[in-house]
């Protein structure tokens, strides 16, 4: 097997293996405060290996460095701290849209959503959301850590940070929680950048509110750091004078399938199974409330979004056309099933647990 830097820090600690003895999932919204000491919590020591890495670089060389924080994501466990810290504090309850009122009536990939991860009762619903706001102020905090070793070290003057992440989380808004939905909760995801003292393209305090995505990320830190982005890279600088009239968006395949098209104030969310269409006008909406797909006054606008969107599909995603009009695919039943794993949740990791043989049906491997 592979064990991790990580783990072998625990190990060093006395703690091997002990990652995951709070016994919460890696999918689910149960929460309770970190086991271990502080200084073994994985937000502390991405922060603190990172920080290391900045000062044991080549000082004769440029650097690059990238930090990869595991949370918010679950399981959700924050240190001790910022768990008091959000207790007395009320948080915003979640929205729910006329389109989203009705289970029965949500397109098959949401139903598969909405039975896998779920917290429903207020009290468990406000515990998540404190939880979830407590790990991202424990990042906020150790972030500063990594910015002073850049200052300490004379860097910070010439150094581009910038923060991003994977995926947002829904937080139980439309009944619905996790990622890979192109609601915003799920699909905005923060981006702030922080360029060099001296380039006047990113400055302070600004927001620019053009259409971006990951794709984006290669070419802005290569524009930023002077460099030639190669003709190959489909992404955009963000602070180029280019802008994109629309973003597509493509998750999963075939009966799980979902595609996007954001052109700024409209998004159009289309679920082939069941051929279902989703319009929002963020301007007027930002919390996605009120299903616009089926309004006559906005037909010319999704009629222009469908255009677009049939310009994008490729490959399989064709099958879904019939004399260039989307027809989707044929609805699927649905019906909910154990969650047997507890949302895939973690074991004892001492011994290390053993590798699953994958031409094994499943069954551990005796000879690995």
């Amino acid at each position: 097997g592979v064990t991790d830097d990580y783990e072998l820090f625990l190990g060093d600690r006395g703690f091997a293996g002990r990652q995951f003895d709070h016994g919460m999932s890696n999918n689910e919204y149960s929460t309770r405060p970190w086991h271990l000491p502080e200084d073994c919590h994985v937000t502390n020591w991405t922060a603190r290996e990172m920080s290391r890495t900045i000062r044991r670089r080549d000082p004769s060389k440029p650097g690059f460095w990238y930090m990869s924080f595991t949370h918010p994501h679950p399981p959700m466990v924050p240190l001790q701290h910022y768990w008091d810290v959000y207790q007395p504090i009320e948080p915003q309850m979640p929205v729910t849209g006329d389109w989203a009122s009705e289970a029965d009536n949500l397109p098959y990939r949401l139903k598969i959503q909405k039975a896998g991860w779920h917290c429903e009762k207020e009290h468990d619903v406000k515990t998540a959301l404190r939880s979830f706001y407590a790990l991202c102020t424990h990042i906020d905090h150790q972030i500063r850590l990594v910015i002073g070793t850049l200052r300490e070290e004379g860097l910070l003057e010439n150094t581009v940070v910038m923060f991003t992440a994977d995926h947002g989380d829904m937080l139980g808004n439309h009944g619905l929680w996790a990622k890979r939905l192109y609601y915003e909760n799920s699909a905005n995801v923060p981006m702030i950048v922080m360029g060099t003292d001296d380039d006047n393209r990113v400055g302070q305090h600004n927001v620019d509110d053009r259409l971006v995505g990951w794709q984006d990320v290669m070419p802005t830190l290569l524009d930023l750091a002077g460099l030639e982005i190669p003709d190959s890279v489909d992404g955009t600088s963000m602070v180029s004078a280019e802008k994109r009239d629309h973003l597509y968006g493509e998750c999963n395949e075939g009966i799980t399938a979902t595609r996007m098209i954001h052109s700024g104030q409209h998004k159009l969310i289309y679920y082939p199974c069941g051929n279902h269409t989703q319009l929002f006008d963020l301007d007027a909406d930002p919390n996605e409330t009120n299903n616009l797909a089926e309004c006559p006054e906005h037909a010319g606008i999704k009629a222009q979004l469908v255009k677009t969107l049939i310009g994008e599909l490729y490959g399989t995603d064709l099958d879904w056309l019939q004399n260039g009009e989307l027809i989707g695919l044929p609805d699927e039943p649905f019906q909910p099933g154990p969650n047997r794993d507890l949302t895939i949740q973690r074991g004892v990791h001492w011994p290390p647990p053993p590798q699953v043989d994958p031409k094994n049906d499943g069954n551990p491997s005796r000879t690995r």
